[in-house]
């Protein structure tokens, strides 16, 4: 779809002029789809010799922030995790630990790095139910309500009084927590966005941003990749967001042939199995080889495969900070002035 509107626009605009696509917001599944996107963009007008001005690539987790204007500025991730930490220690010794058991012991103040795990746990659990539009507020009410016998209140209760601390730290610093932002302007029909966006292999939009999306006044266009031969009715596969249609997928035929299918034992078998399918054809170039995974957990045993094949990888999505050597090295001290012992199978 993108590509077939540059080449309307390329045929009635002038040939010299520039190939103007700043009016697109395309959404992309990940960082690195979004600059192969780009690569590929301008390839394609350099073959033309027509200038670009690039559509505005987002990633799925970025959208929600170019769909609405926020009242305050948003809290970093950074800013959000201390803010959970100092919501955490200054909760009552009861709810700290109906909240997170054994984060106390025998120290009267919650260990630094265990409230920082309790911390990271906490925003993670935040950022899961607001992709839902709902808070930890709401699940103890919500629950009792679904579950006649829900035996669990006291927790959820406890849960909730810490969120209510975190979002006042957030507030007192003139911050907005980004999950409370987003959900308070899909409430408020707070969307504003007439341009057009192309959600581009965007398998997985949650219940929030699809209420966002529903308040877009311009064109959205889903665009997914469908194999041939799964049957009649092709589009019923997917949803107006270019979702997955679980129950329509139910009794096609998949075009994978048996053959093609390798049984492994475990993570060290996929790897060895994905390297040397690669080591046994030289003629691909590095460009035309992509290799998905179903957990980011498996990345670094593919890594290791490929290093002792003297294969050169590049993990899409960038290696994370906690795996350099300075944090590896912080990390190990810590845990042992923490604990007095090392964690051995992580380090």
């Amino acid at each position: 779809m993108l590509f077939r509107s540059a080449d309307e626009r390329a045929a009635g605009s002038a040939s010299t002029g520039p190939l103007d696509l700043s009016g697109f917001t395309v959404v992309v599944p990940g960082r690195g789809a979004g600059h192969r996107l780009l690569e590929i963009l301008i390839d394609r007008t350099a073959a033309i010799s027509r200038p670009l001005v690039p559509p505005r690539i987002v990633t799925l987790g970025a959208l929600p922030e170019s769909l609405y204007r926020p009242a305050r500025p948003l809290a970093d991730a950074s800013t959000e995790t201390l803010c959970w930490m100092a919501a955490l220690a200054a909760a009552t010794p009861a709810d700290r630990d109906l909240v997170a058991p054994g984060l106390v012991e025998a120290e009267e103040a919650p260990a630094p790095g265990a409230l920082l795990d309790a911390a990271r746990g906490l925003g993670s659990l935040h950022r899961e139910l607001a992709a839902s539009a709902l808070s930890i507020s709401s699940v103890a009410t919500l629950g009792e309500e679904a579950i006649p016998a829900f035996g669990d209140h006291a927790r959820w209760e406890a849960l909730s009084r810490v969120e209510e601390a975190y979002l006042a730290e957030i507030d007192g610093l003139g911050f907005w927590d980004r999950q409370t932002a987003r959900r308070v302007a899909a409430e408020r029909g707070e969307v504003d966005h007439d341009g057009r966006i192309v959600l581009l292999a965007t398998v997985d939009v949650d219940p929030l941003q699809r209420r966002l999306l529903g308040g877009v006044r311009g064109r959205i266009d889903a665009l997914v990749a469908l194999p041939p031969g799964i049957g009649d009715d092709p589009e019923r596969c997917f949803d107006d967001f270019g979702c997955i249609v679980t129950e329509a997928w139910e009794g096609r035929p998949l075009p994978v042939p048996l053959g093609k299918v390798v049984v492994v034992d475990d993570a060290e078998g996929e790897a060895e199995e994905v390297v040397s399918w690669i080591a046994g054809r030289p003629t691909l170039s590095p460009d035309e080889i992509t290799v998905a995974v179903p957990d980011a957990a498996l990345v670094p045993v593919l890594e290791q495969r490929f290093a002792e094949r003297g294969l050169a990888t590049r993990f899409a999505a960038g290696r994370p900070c906690t795996r350099s050597s300075p944090w590896q090295t912080l990390d190990a001290i810590f845990t042992w002035l923490r604990r007095r012992e090392f964690r051995s199978e992580e380090h």
